[in-house]
C-alpha cells in the first residue's frame, strides 16, 4: 500500500461543504446516456484515504433498497477498489424531509471483503467510517486522522 504524499494534511470539519444551495439544488438528469440496460447512477459520497482505503456510502430514505442497477454498481467498485486496497460500501438510512446530515445517518448494511454484512449494533456514518479505519488503517494513517 502507498503512503499518503508528502505535506498532505487530512482536514476534519463538521462544518458543512455545501457552498451554493441553489446549485446543490439542481437535478442532474441521466436522460440521454443509456446504452442498452447501462445507464449512469450516483452516489452520495466518496472518501479516499489517499488510495490506502476507500469508503463509499449510499443514504437511503427509510433503508429503501438500492435499484438493482446501482447495488451491482457499489459492489463492483467496491470490490474492484478492495483488490488494491481497504474499501467498504455503507448504506445508510434517513428519514429527513429537508437536508440530510449524512454523518448522523444510521448504517443498515455494509460491503467489504465481497459480502454484505448487517451491522451487529445501531451506528452512525460516521461512527462506522472511524471504526473501519481503526480496524484495517495503517498507523501512519490512523495519527494523522486522530484515531
Amino acid at each position: 500500500m502507498t503512503r499518503a504524499p508528502v505535506g498532505f494534511r487530512w482536514r476534519i470539519a463538521l462544518d458543512s461543504f455545501i457552498r451554493d444551495r441553489q446549485r446543490a439544488a439542481q437535478i442532474v438528469d441521466f436522460g440521454g446516456l443509456r446504452w442498452g440496460l447501462c445507464m449512469p447512477t450516483d452516489v452520495d459520497a466518496i472518501l479516499d484515504f489517499s488510495g490506502l482505503v476507500w469508503v463509499i456510502i449510499e443514504a437511503k430514505y427509510k433503508e429503501s433498497e438500492p435499484p438493482t442497477g446501482q447495488r451491482l454498481a457499489l459492489e463492483r467498485m467496491t470490490d474492484q477498489l478492495g483488490q488494491n486496497a481497504y474499501a467498504i460500501c455503507l448504506l445508510a438510512t434517513h428519514e429527513s424531509e429537508g437536508d440530510v446530515l449524512l454523518h448522523e445517518c444510521k448504517v443498515f448494511r455494509y460491503r467489504r471483503s465481497g459480502e454484505w454484512r448487517i451491522p451487529d449494533r445501531r451506528i452512525t456514518v460516521k461512527e462506522a467510517i472511524d471504526d473501519y479505519l481503526r480496524m484495517v488503517g495503517p498507523q501512519e494513517l490512523l495519527e494523522r486522522l486522530g484515531l
